[in-house]
């Protein structure tokens, strides 16, 4: 029944009411976009550090392949 009332209460909301809060969903929905860039940018170089520091190892282990060979 709660969820009936809520829903007559929204659409009996004047209009003034419910373009306002179209409009802050639009804004909740640019920040999160914002914030999903950030997260995705972050991402990408945390994967290109991990890549780097894969190399690195590789390195270390030919140079130490190296020297059990000599």
């Amino acid at each position: 029944m709660k969820k009936i009332k809520k829903i007559v209460k929204i659409g009996q909301q004047p209009v003034e009411v419910q373009q306002r809060k179209i409009k802050d969903l639009k804004v909740e929905v640019f920040n999160l976009r914002e914030k999903l860039q950030i997260i995705s940018e972050q991402g990408l170089a945390l994967e290109q550090l991990i890549r780097n520091k894969v190399l690195e190892v590789r390195k270390l282990e030919q140079g130490l392949m190296s020297r059990k060979e000599n």
